[in-house]
């Protein structure tokens, strides 16, 4: 069977096309998967602060009335800047219970990391204790657990 120039080029040209499309393929799936475990580990970071927060909490409330503690908090989850949210259940309700949430200030493709919390929590701004605070401190007067944090982590 003897073949000419032009059908040996087609051939070429359609070898190459295939092998082209599925080279882009592949880069798109590891593109795909490259921003799925990207999300993953900031999800994991907004979570060990929440956890953080809600170990804080559960201290606070066992210890009972008095009880006051600074603890830390990282000024950043994997560089960036972060929001806590602080839901509380409303009042007169029998349901005494927070939704507390972390995510990532500017960041909508991320989503949100909520826990609850089985105490109503009182969010503050540090700066408002101490102009100049060592740290993030919580407070226990009376039941009513008040969590001030610095100004560098943005309340909401």
């Amino acid at each position: 069977m003897k073949h000419n120039k032009a059908q040996i080029s087609l051939e070429f040209f359609a070898l190459n096309g295939f092998l082209l499309l599925t080279f882009i393929g592949l880069l798109l799936i590891v593109q795909q998967r490259s921003i799925q475990i990207q999300q993953e580990s900031l999800v994991r970071g907004e979570q060990a602060v929440s956890e953080v927060l809600l170990r804080e909490i559960r201290y606070a409330y066992i210890a009972g009335h008095g009880y006051s503690r600074d603890f830390e908090l990282p000024r950043t989850v994997r560089g960036l800047p972060y929001e806590v949210t602080i839901i509380n259940s409303p009042p007169g309700s029998a349901l005494k219970a927070s939704t507390l949430a972390v995510r990532y200030k500017d960041r909508s493709d991320v989503p949100t990391y909520s826990l609850s919390v089985p105490h109503n929590v009182i969010l503050a701004d540090l700066t408002t204790l101490d102009p100049d605070p060592p740290g993030p401190l919580i407070v226990n007067s009376y039941g009513t657990i008040r969590m001030y944090l610095p100004s560098w982590v943005i309340l909401k």
